[in-house]
């Protein structure tokens, strides 16, 4: 791409044809693709680097020509062949793994039902209707949910989605993951999906999160096939680091609502139902992630107008929103929501004709929530504010889940795992963290007490200097109904959530001293580890 652009100008410029100019350019490209790779540097600082490196190498290179001749006769094949095997290894692994999924070693135990976990990501409780809303956002879900269990009070352990999923995959809060805004999720813990695949479960998990999702990030072990970022034109285009700040840089620029990437909850089902057919009678786990909520709020029509017809659809980061701004984004979201409430009702519907849903284990919850304009904020993965926290969860299962029921203690993501292996009946070789939420109707009075909830979101490079994040690592707290946050300055935020749901009203000052000393007594207890942003920092 490079050679053409500059092929092109060399017509008009002859100095941008020159030899100087090439093998400069393809050097400065090359040592800018492999500082990306290094973080917390400003974009300007790495072009500024690699301009210089370009201009020294061109000069020393132009000088060379016959050796740089000779170099490029002698890796030119090699090279193209090593890109070509490890590409043919990666693929042939993964059929492999996809083929071998489908006979495990080990039966599935007689009458096990199948699991379906549905991840709408960055979906908060406040914008569903289903919670009170006043927007029919969920119509389809409220209806859907009242065959199973509501808990009017679910909280995620991080704001962002690999650490959000990394918890509700193996029921470790964050500070016990290695997953961080550039480390991946390892394989410490075991997975859901690495425990049910061991007990002859057939595993599938369809990820449309096209930042966190990809298998790199490890959000794919466990599952036999696993789809993520499929192969699509603005894959390719934005297959190089370059190319992605490129991207990145006209889309700010220029169109902010421009996608390349985009996955719709249409694809997530249709590649799930071919999966599903390849399965045949086996029970399966299937995870589906439906990215649509995520920002840019770009649903198909008639969604995309459903609420408003919304000017601006990209969260703006580089400053506080307007009135104005906030109600276009409010309305994009909405419309956006109700796509994802659309698709469900699809899904549900198909279950129910294939005869397969009262025989599937059907959870429904998201990530992490989105700020809109709460706090003068918007996005996530900056605060731990209830916008982020409070997500929503329905799990319904006819004989073993009862129906019409709302649970209003507060409980934690983290609890899935365990939940997911008592009502399927199967004892995994693990001891998941945390605690089944079936207690809740079938356990005694003393059993079924909410949660301590904890969060913590690690300090981010690139934050503007007035959120929240900026000054470092904030960890939160909830002891029913009370909530504590302390922020990198140590500054105490608490919020009354039965009062205040939406965490707008600090009450620090006024909060009883032996409640506040209960909180900061269970943060205490919250393992900080230290990250390398921190040292950095």
């Amino acid at each position: 791409c490079a050679a053409a652009v500059l092929a092109g100008l060399g017509r008009v410029l002859p100095a941008a044809g020159s030899r100087r100019t090439l093998l400069g350019t393809f050097a400065a490209l090359a040592c800018f693709s492999f500082l990306l790779m290094i973080p917390r540097i400003h974009p300007l600082a790495l072009f500024a680097l690699a301009a210089g490196v370009g201009l020294q190498a061109g000069r020393w290179l132009a000088d060379r020509p016959a050796a740089v001749r000779r170099w490029a006769r002698a890796t030119t094949l090699p090279l193209a062949a090593l890109i070509l095997a490890a590409a043919a290894v990666v693929n042939v692994r993964f059929m492999l793994r996809d083929r071998a999924s489908l006979h495990p070693a080990v039966a599935a135990p007689a009458g096990a039902p199948n699991v379906l976990l549905i991840i709408w990501d960055t979906v908060r409780s406040a914008s569903l209707s289903l919670y009170g809303y006043e927007r029919p956002t969920s119509t389809f879900l409220s209806e859907f949910a009242r065959t199973g269990v509501v808990f009017d009070w679910a909280f995620t352990t991080a704001p962002w989605t690999l650490a959000a999923h990394g918890s509700l995959f193996t029921g470790h809060y964050p500070f016990d993951l290695t997953a961080g805004w550039d480390v991946p999720l390892d394989g410490r813990h075991a997975t859901l999906a690495e425990e049910l695949a061991a007990r002859g479960f057939a595993t599938g998990g369809f990820n449309a999160n096209h930042i966190f999702g990809p298998a790199e990030y490890g959000l794919g072990r466990g599952f036999g096939h696993y789809e993520a970022r499929p192969l699509s034109v603005g894959r390719v285009l934005t297959a190089s680091p370059v190319l992605e700040q490129l991207f990145h840089v006209y889309r700010h620029r220029f169109d902010p609502d421009l996608v390349l990437h985009e996955w719709s909850g249409e694809n997530v089902a249709a590649s799930f139902w071919r999966w599903r057919e390849r399965v045949g009678a086996r029970p399966y786990f299937a995870f589906l992630n439906f990215f649509d909520a995520h920002e840019p709020y770009t649903p198909p029509a008639p969604f995309d107008t459903l609420f408003g017809r919304p000017d601006v659809r990209r969260v703006i980061v580089d400053r506080r929103p307007t009135d104005g701004e906030v109600r276009d984004l409010r309305d994009a979201y909405d419309g956006a929501i109700a796509y994802l409430d659309d698709q469900l009702r699809q899904l549900i519907g198909e279950l129910e004709r294939r005869g397969e849903l009262d025989r599937t284990l059907i959870i429904i919850a998201s990530d992490h929530g989105e700020h809109l304009g709460e706090h003068g904020l918007l996005d996530h993965g900056n605060t731990l504010y209830s916008p982020l926290l409070r997500v929503p969860l329905v799990i319904r299962m006819p004989g073993r889940v009862p129906a019409d029921r709302r649970i209003q203690h507060a409980i934690s993501l983290r609890d899935l795992p365990r939940t997911v292996f008592d009502l399927v009946g199967v004892r995994p070789a693990v001891d998941f963290p945390g605690r089944s939420l079936a207690r809740f109707w079938t356990g005694d009075g003393a059993a079924v007490a909410g949660d301590t909830v904890l969060a913590q979101v690690p300090f981010a490079p690139g934050q503007p200097d007035w959120y929240p994040l900026a000054a470092g690592d904030i960890r939160s707290v909830l002891l029913w109904p009370l909530q504590l946050i302390v922020d990198g300055r140590g500054e105490e935020q608490v919020f009354d959530l039965a009062e205040d749901p939406a965490g707008l009203r600090d009450i620090a000052a006024q909060v009883a001293p032996g409640d506040l000393e209960r909180l900061r007594a269970a943060l205490a207890a919250f393992p900080a580890r230290a990250r390398v942003e921190n040292a950095a920092r």
